[in-house]
C-alpha cells in the first residue's frame, strides 16, 4: 500500500511542476503591504530613451504580457488568446502632460508558441517612437479581446539634448539571454532566473564638445547581501546593523569582472556593450563610468549604474526538485533542511520530499492538496515581495506561506501590520513590519525590504501553524 502511495505522491509532485491550470487566473500584486486582486492583462513596460544614428532621440518602449492572464478560446484543440495594445505618448510642457502620439497593436497567443500553463511567463512587444529631447510619459493600456477588461501602466523618462555640448552618457539596459537561438528579452526588473545563460548591458556614449580622450570603465560588482530564509518569528529582534536587517551592504563589495574601453577618435554616438555569462545566484550591480584618460580610479565624469539580482533557475517558478526542497525550511528544524538539502542525488531528494508530504497528509490525495496550498503561496510569495532575495525568504515571505492572505492590514509611515483574527481588534494573531528604508544604513536601497517585528510571543503561534500543516489540518482550519 505504501509503495502505491508514494508513486501516486510522485505524480502529484510533477504534475504541480509541469504547471497548473490554463487560464481565468487572478493576478494579485502587493503594495506596501496590501494585496488587491486585479483582472485583465498583466503586463510589465520598460522606457528607456535612446538616440539612432544622427543623433535622433527615441523612446525604446518594450511590454509584456503575461500569456496566462489572458482568456483562451479552444477550436479543434487549439487554445488562442488576443489583446489589444494602446500606446499613449505624452511630452512635458510648461508642467503639463500633452498627448503628442498614440500607437495601436494587436498581437495573438497560439498554444504551440508559448506554453501558457506557466504561471508567469511573459510575451515581448517592442516599440521605437521618434520624440524631441524633454521630459515623456508613456501610458500603456493592454485589453483582453476577449473579456475586454484592462490594465494600464505608465512610465516617465527624460532624454537630455544631445547638442547640450556636455558628456552624456544613457541608461543601462539590462538583456538576458538563453541559448544561441534564443530570443533576447529584455529584464525591468531586478530578479533575473539562473537559468538564463547570459547577461548583456548596453547603453550609449555622447561626446559632445570633449574632444579630449576618456577611459568608459564597466564593472560587474557583486555586493554582500541576505540570501538566507528568514528567520524564525519568535526569534530576537533584528539588529539594526546586522545583515538580515540591512539587506544588502553597498559598502561591503567584491569586483567580479572589469573592462575599460579608451574613446579617442570617436566622436559621434557611441554604443556600447558588456557582455557576460549569468554569474552564481547574488545580489549584483553593473557599473559604467566616464574617466579622464588613464585614470579610471579617478571621480567619474558621468556613471550609470543597474542593480540586479540572480535567482534560483524557474524564479518565480516551483520546478525543480531543489527548489520544492528549500521552502520547505520553514516547516522542520534547521538542523533537519540542512541534512536534507546535502542530498545531491535529485532522486535521492525527491524521495525524502515524497515522504514528508505523505507522513503530512497521511494518503496521496490530501498530500496532493498540500503540496498544491503550499508551493501556490511560494510562487505568489516570490511574485509579492522578492528584493535583493527571493519573495519566500523574505519576512513577510515568510507569514504568507504559512499564514496566507491577512484578512486585514493597516499601513503607517515606515510600518505595516497584518491581522489574522476575525477583526483588527481580535488577539488572534497580527504581525507587525517595519521599513527598512528609514535606517541610514540603508539609504541607497531601492528594493521595498520589510522587516517583521519579532516577538517570543509568537513561539506557541507559529508551533501551531507549523502543526497545521504537518497534521494536513492546515486545509480545514488556516489559523
Amino acid at each position: 500500500m505504501r509503495f502505491v502511495t508514494v508513486i501516486a505522491l510522485a505524480f502529484l509532485l510533477l504534475t504541480h511542476l509541469s504547471g497548473c491550470g490554463l487560464m481565468g487566473e487572478v493576478d494579485q500584486r502587493a503594495r506596501y503591504g496590501l494585496i488587491l486582486e486585479e483582472h485583465g492583462p498583466v503586463i510589465q513596460t520598460s522606457v528607456m530613451g535612446y538616440y539612432h544614428e544622427g543623433k535622433k532621440p527615441y523612446l525604446d518602449i518594450h511590454t509584456g504580457i503575461r500569456v496566462n492572464s489572458l482568456i483562451y478560446t479552444s477550436e479543434e484543440n487549439r487554445h488562442t488568446a488576443s489583446a489589444s495594445i494602446n500606446y499613449y505618448v505624452y511630452k512635458l510642457e510648461d508642467d503639463e502632460y500633452t498627448r503628442v502620439v498614440t500607437r495601436d497593436t494587436n498581437f495573438v497567443v497560439n498554444e504551440e508558441d508559448y506554453d501558457i500553463r506557466e504561471r508567469y511567463e511573459f510575451r515581448f512587444i517592442r516599440h521605437q517612437i521618434p520624440v524631441e529631447p524633454g521630459t515623456w510619459k508613456v501610458e500603456v493600456l493592454a485589453t483582453d479581446d476577449r473579456s475586454n477588461e484592462s490594465n494600464r501602466i505608465s512610465k516617465t523618462v527624460e532624454i537630455p539634448s544631445p547638442d547640450a555640448g556636455d558628456l552624456l552618457l544613457t541608461r543601462i539596459k539590462l538583456t538576458s539571454i538563453r541559448g544561441p537561438d534564443s530570443d533576447e528579452q529584455l529584464s525591468s526588473s531586478y530578479d533575473i532566473p539562473s537559468r538564463m545563460d547570459s547577461l548583456e548591458f548596453s547603453y550609449q556614449l555622447l561626446r559632445g564638445n570633449n574632444p579630449d580622450p576618456v577611459d568608459v570603465s564597466m564593472k560587474l560588482i557583486e555586493l554582500e547581501s541576505d540570501m538566507e530564509p528568514a528567520r524564525s518569528m519568535a526569534g530576537p529582534p533584528s539588529r539594526w546593523s546586522s545583515i538580515a536587517y540591512q539587506g544588502i551592504r553597498f559598502d561591503e563589495k567584491t569586483i567580479v569582472e572589469r573592462q575599460i574601453r579608451t574613446i579617442e577618435d570617436e566622436t559621434e554616438l557611441i554604443d556600447i556593450k558588456f557582455r557576460i555569462p549569468v554569474p552564481d545566484r547574488g545580489s549584483y550591480r553593473f557599473e559604467a563610468s566616464v574617466h579622464p584618460k588613464d585614470d579610471p580610479d579617478s571621480s567619474p565624469l558621468m556613471k550609470q549604474v543597474r542593480d540586479f539580482g540572480v535567482m534560483s533557475p524557474n524564479h518565480p517558478n516551483v520546478k525543480s526538485i531543489r527548489e520544492m526542497a528549500e521552502p520547505l525550511v520553514y516547516l522542520m528544524s534547521r538542523s533537519r533542511h540542512n541534512k536534507m538539502m546535502q542530498i545531491e542525488d535529485n532522486d535521492s531528494l525527491k524521495t525524502v520530499i515524497d515522504q514528508f508530504w505523505i507522513d503530512a497528509g497521511g494518503d496521496a490525495r490530501t498530500a496532493q492538496r498540500l503540496i498544491e496550498k503550499y508551493y501556490d503561496r511560494v510562487e505568489e510569495a516570490n511574485r509579492q515581495f522578492t528584493n535583493h532575495k527571493a519573495g519566500w525568504k523574505t519576512d513577510m515571505g515568510m507569514i504568507y506561506v504559512l499564514f496566507g492572505e491577512p484578512n486585514f492590514f493597516d499601513k503607517g509611515m515606515n510600518r505595516i501590520q497584518w491581522y489574522y483574527g476575525r477583526d483588527m481588534f481580535a488577539p488572534d494573531a497580527g504581525f507587525s513590519f517595519e521599513s527598512a528604508h528609514g535606517s541610514k544604513v540603508v539609504r541607497n536601497l531601492s528594493l521595498t525590504h520589510y522587516i517583521l517585528l519579532r516577538h517570543r510571543n509568537y513561539s506557541r503561534l507559529e508551533f501551531r501553524q507549523v502543526q497545521h500543516w504537518l497534521s494536513g489540518n492546515i486545509l480545514d482550519y488556516p489559523i
